[in-house]
């Protein structure tokens, strides 16, 4: 054999054997990289022998065995982690759901608080809510006996940027501080000195803040932003059952509320003996409750709930105008109405009825509704009758009396009746005496306080004279008697009043002529004894001006054919008083009434 192909066959063999060397380690490195990118870890072993080799294999296999423990450390702490994350999920969830089946708030917010301290391991949790002007934080739920403490002392927080939890509302953001030692917002509670990392998650529904879950640790950055997915789950839960709880019990307090009324309701129109009318417009519905139809002597089942029926009931003289009023309310000219119709018994005759009545209608104005109720009025309506036939044999009665006389309610003056002999004393219309108040036609006040307080203690005033005045305001004395007496089942006061003006007058007149003439015989008395002319003409008109209270008294003497003055009183404290002077009138003066008493010898 050539020493050639020997040569060349060693050649090959050297070269075959360099290479299994050299891509068999290589081959292994890269089936346990696939390995490892499908997640075996198995395989990672087969390869630390390749670590022992000096070569650049060995530097290669070394640094590969290095950065896989680095991955398999990573991924384990991955693992960990999406483990905790994915338990702390499923705990939020389930907490959620456990609050989400209750519906008391009060109930909802203690029973969340006491799952998640539990479930969490925490060292406090809490719930606030905003009042209804969003600016205060009410403490409402809270665990333990600080917590406990905290709800008795009404705790709560102004939403300012001064706290972790307004803040949280402001930003509508969670606010995590994860070493309550190295926070300056943090401000520590007496009541929870262990507080060493905090979270606080604003509650939101929609875009409201409706408050926050304050969460606390006794454990430095024990919550993290690593838990916050899992608190914001159960924040966002949380928010939702607190809406649905609180539109619960909206809802609840509404029906109690609309029970209530319905009950008041029912208890008003039972006592108040009323029927009720209700016309669904849009559905034609009419109801007629059993008490409308037994107001009409009927059962329930014998009129059916129909509009036409209760139309056919309508007396023919009021059916135009009940129709009337209707389309008055029904094309808006009428918000409610009030009136009185006849409807037709069961017996044939008729009941008056009094319905009262509201439209309700939709934002367009189209009507929807009208309701009301109806009363028996049919008594009312025969007293009234009764009543104007009384009144008009009254009023008849008291015309035919000469005296001026009226009846009045006791209780408020109201006039019942007054004739026209009443209507000529006080110069008013009998029409606007009756059914109005008595007028105050007392001078003096103090009068009509004495004869109401007489009649309140005796019962009666007769023969009470006293100054009254008339419509126009002129007076005159009137001799008033009244008495109580019991008309139309009301206590009433049945008053005379007679002028007596003329007869006030000439009793005074008499008087004063009486008076005078004693004086007159008093002056005759004391002038009789004086002898000297001048003297007495001087006491007598001096005399005579003082007792009658005149302003000017003088005496003159006939001589010739003048008046010469004799004598003179003035009053005191004139400046003529004490002299007379000596005026002189000539007889035939004109314009002299003291001329003409001497000319024609009559008083002037």
């Amino acid at each position: 054999m050539p020493i050639g192909i020997v040569l060349l066959v060693l050649a090959v063999f050297v070269s075959l054997l360099l290479t299994n060397r050299l891509l068999a380690p290589m081959q292994r490195l890269a089936v346990v990289a696939n390995q490892i990118g499908s997640g075996d870890w198995d395989l990672v072993d087969t390869i630390k022998p390749e670590t022992k080799r000096q070569d650049e294999i060995g530097v290669l296999a070394t640094a590969f065995n290095t950065m896989t423990n680095q991955l398999r450390n990573l991924v384990a702490g991955l693992e960990h982690r999406v483990t905790a994350r994915t338990k702390d999920l499923n705990l939020a969830a389930e907490i959620g759901r456990q609050v989400s089946r209750v519906r008391s708030l009060d109930k909802l917010l203690t029973q969340a608080v006491d799952l998640i301290q539990e479930q969490f391991n925490l060292y406090q949790a809490q719930i606030y809510l905003t009042d209804d002007a969003e600016k205060t934080l009410i403490l409402r739920a809270s665990t333990g006996h600080a917590g406990t403490k905290l709800l008795d002392a009404g705790h709560e927080l102004p939403i300012t940027q001064n706290s972790l939890n307004g803040t949280a509302v402001i930003n509508k953001q969670a606010v995590i501080v994860a070493d309550t030692r190295n926070h300056a917002m943090f401000l520590a509670n007496p009541l929870l000195p262990n507080t060493r990392s905090e979270m606080v998650i604003p509650l939101i529904v929609g875009e409201r803040v409706v408050g926050v879950l304050d969460l606390q640790s006794d454990q430095v950055e024990a919550l993290t932003e690593e838990n916050l997915p899992a608190f914001t789950v159960l924040a966002g839960q949380l928010a939702i059952a607190i809406r649905n709880a609180t539109l619960f019990s909206e809802r609840d307090q509404a029906v109690k509320a609309l029970q209530d009324s319905q009950a008041r309701f029912a208890l008003a129109v039972e006592g108040s003996n009323d029927g009720i009318l209700e016309w669904d417009i849009p559905a034609n519905a009419f109801y007629m409750s059993p008490r409308v139809k037994e107001m009409l002597g009927y059962e329930d089942h014998e009129i059916p709930n129909d509009p036409d029926n209760f139309e056919n009931l309508i007396h023919p003289e009021d059916h135009d105008q009940v129709m009337q009023t209707m389309n008055d309310a029904l094309t808006g000219k009428l918000a409610n109405y009030v009136l009185e119709m006849r409807l037709q018994h069961k017996d044939g005759s008729y009941r008056w009825i009094l319905s009262r009545g509201v439209l309700l209608r939709a934002e367009d104005g189209t009507p929807l509704r009208i309701g009301g109720s109806l009363s028996d009025i049919t008594e009312r309506k025969q007293t009234e009758v009764t009543l104007r036939e009384e009144q008009a044999r009254t009023q008849t009665l008291l015309q035919s009396v000469a005296v001026p006389m009226l009846i009045s309610r006791a209780s408020d003056g109201k006039i019942y009746y007054a004739n026209e002999h009443l209507s000529n004393v006080l110069l008013v219309p009998v029409e606007e005496l009756m059914n109005k108040g008595t007028p105050n036609f007392y001078v003096d006040p103090a009068d009509r306080v004495a004869v109401v307080g007489e009649i309140q203690r005796e019962g009666f005033v007769s023969n009470y004279e006293l100054r009254m005045k008339r419509a126009n305001d002129d007076i005159f004395w009137s001799l008033l008697s009244a008495r109580l007496i019991n008309f139309s089942g009301e206590i009433a006061i049945i008053t005379s009043i007679i002028d007596i003006t003329d007869r006030i007058m000439a009793e005074a007149t008499s008087g004063k002529q009486a008076a005078d003439l004693q004086t007159v015989a008093e002056l005759s008395a004391q002038v009789t004894s004086i002898q000297d002319p001048q003297h007495l003409l001087e006491v007598l008109v001096q005399e005579t001006q003082r007792r009658f209270d005149l302003y000017h008294c003088h005496v003159f003497l006939l001589d010739g054919d003048n008046l010469k003055i004799q004598a003179c009183g003035w009053h005191e404290g004139a400046t003529q008083f004490g002299s007379h002077g000596d005026t002189v009138i000539p007889v035939y003066a004109e314009r002299s009434l003291v001329a003409q008493a001497a000319r024609t010898r009559k008083p002037v």
